[in-house]
């Protein structure tokens, strides 16, 4: 039996084969049919080959077909369905702020969740960079808790970033809109991960947009809560455009890049993240 979803994005919906436990992701945008076309392409052509891996969705076909929402040559990708609770849903559970007021932010997960989150985002990151996959997009919504043991898995890989291509003949997606898509991929990487950080403050994305800022006469109270308390791991966040200390950063991240060492930077803020989480 086939049903349809009950959540859907922009260009796509999403089907469910009851019997195979298999997820459809098809485009119902006719003008972003070709779009979508070569984005789930190349997501098979990748994400097939890392089948029966524990992080990702294995993955079966793609192809075009005509869908019961009447869209003639839909592109379609089809992929294991993961069952659990997104981690945007979980923050959720985990309670709302009654107020914006910094010291009274704290992380929505335990120092044993954090310390599991982003370990296996590391190794699964790492697993997708050796695949030509830079993935930026560490949205909670992307993030899927399946077991007690907090054993994650990542979904969504149609507009990944692919680091054998030059960043202005493609669009990719990424946590969110601000990352500064000029820099070198490795320190794009770090920020997108410092981003998931402050995400797990907030227990929602609304509530997210609406209280945190990098930038801005409003958020000054938020960046001083951070920087006071998470200096060390998330002061690269609050760096003054121009400024030495980023410039240095911005050099060092094209030297890596050119060793193809896209999750350098991510490593080392690994490595800090655990010490502190360990203090």
């Amino acid at each position: 039996m086939i049903k349809t979803m009950d959540f859907t994005t922009i260009g796509c919906c999403f089907e469910l084969d009851d019997k195979t436990q298999r997820l459809y992701k098809i485009c119902r945008v006719p003008e972003w049919a070709s779009d979508y076309y070569e984005g789930f392409g190349y997501e098979f052509e990748t994400m097939h080959r890392l089948n029966g891996s524990v992080f990702f969705p294995s993955y079966y076909e793609f192809d075009l077909r005509k869908n019961e929402l009447n869209l003639n040559n839909a592109p379609y990708i089809c992929m294991d369905y993961i069952r659990g609770e997104t981690l945007e849903s979980l923050l959720k559970r985990r309670g709302k702020r009654n107020d914006s007021e910094s010291k009274r932010l704290f992380p929505l997960l335990s120092d044993w969740e954090l310390h599991r989150l982003f370990e296996q985002l590391y190794e699964a990151l790492c697993i997708l960079c050796d695949n030509g996959i830079l993935y930026f997009d560490l949205n909670p919504r992307n993030i899927i808790i399946v077991s007690k043991q907090f054993d994650l898995r990542l979904v969504d890989f149609t507009f990944c970033c692919r680091h054998s291509k030059k960043q202005s003949d493609m669009y990719w997606k990424a946590i969110e809109g601000s990352l500064h898509k000029e820099w070198p991929y490795s320190l794009i990487l770090e920020e997108a991960f410092l981003l998931l950080f402050t995400r797990l403050f907030y227990p929602g994305a609304q509530d997210y947009a609406r209280h945190f800022a990098r930038s801005g006469d409003y958020s000054e109270p938020i960046r001083n809560y951070f920087c006071r308390r998470y200096g060390q791991l998330l002061r690269p966040l609050f760096l003054e455009n121009g400024c030495e200390d980023l410039m240095d950063r911005i050099e060092k991240g094209g030297q890596l890049d050119a060793e193809k060492n896209y999750t350098g930077f991510i490593r080392s803020w690994i490595g800090c993240l655990f010490q502190k989480l360990s203090d």
